[in-house]
C-alpha cells in the first residue's frame, strides 16, 4: 500500500535530517523507536505538529525540512501509538496521487478529531481526516489545482461529503 511506502520513505527522511530539529514541538532522538509508553510523553508535541503542518504553507520554501520532519514524526508517532485508531482507507490513496504530504494531513485531521471529542466513530474520523485535507488545498497556502481536490471540494460546498466519504469507505 502507497500509506506504507510513504511512512517508511518519511521515517528515512528524519534520520537523514537529524541535526534539524523544529522548535514548536519535541521530536524524540530516533522516532524509529517509538514506543508505547512515548504516546503520552510526546501527545502535547503531535498536536503542535498537526497544528503546524496545518498552519505552514507550502511557498515557506525556508522551513521545509522542518515541514519533511515534522510529517516524518506524525506519521512515526501515530504509527507507533493506536490510540486513535487511524484506518486508511483505499480512497486515501487519491489525496495522495495529489501529494504524499495529504495522508499526513489525513491523519493528522483524524488524530487531532479524535484528541478533541474522544470519538472513535470512524466515519466522523473519516470526515476529520477529509476536511483536514480540503482545508489546507482552499487555504491558498501553495497547493497547485487539482481537477480531484477541486471535485471534493465541490461535494463538500454542496453538502455531500459525508455521502462520498461513505460511498469510499464502502469501496474495497
Amino acid at each position: 500500500m502507497k500509506s506504507q511506502v510513504y511512512i517508511l520513505s518519511c521515517v528515512l527522511l528524519l534520520l537523514s535530517f537529524q541535526g534539524v530539529h523544529a522548535q514548536e514541538f519535541n521530536m524524540p532522538p530516533d522516532i524509529t523507536k517509538i514506543k508505547t509508553e512515548d504516546c503520552i510523553t510526546y501527545k502535547k508535541d503531535v498536536l503542535l505538529c498537526i497544528n503546524y503542518l496545518q498552519q505552514d504553507p507550502w511557498t515557506n520554501t525556508r522551513d521545509k525540512d522542518k515541514r519533511m520532519i515534522a510529517n516524518a514524526f506524525l506519521i512515526a508517532w501515530l504509527s507507533g501509538c493506536h490510540e486513535a485508531g487511524i484506518t486508511i482507507r483505499p480512497y486515501v490513496d487519491q489525496f495522495s496521487e495529489v501529494s504524499s504530504e495529504f495522508v499526513a494531513l489525513f491523519m493528522g485531521g483524524w488524530a487531532k478529531y479524535y484528541y478533541d471529542t474522544n470519538d472513535k466513530n470512524e466515519l466522523a474520523c473519516n470526515l476529520a481526516g477529509v476536511k483536514s485535507v480540503l482545508d489546507f488545498y482552499k487555504s491558498d497556502k501553495g497547493v497547485p489545482k487539482n481537477a480531484f481536490m477541486d471535485k471534493v471540494v465541490a461535494i463538500d460546498k454542496g453538502g455531500k461529503l459525508k455521502k462520498w466519504v461513505i460511498a469510499e469507505m464502502k469501496k474495497k
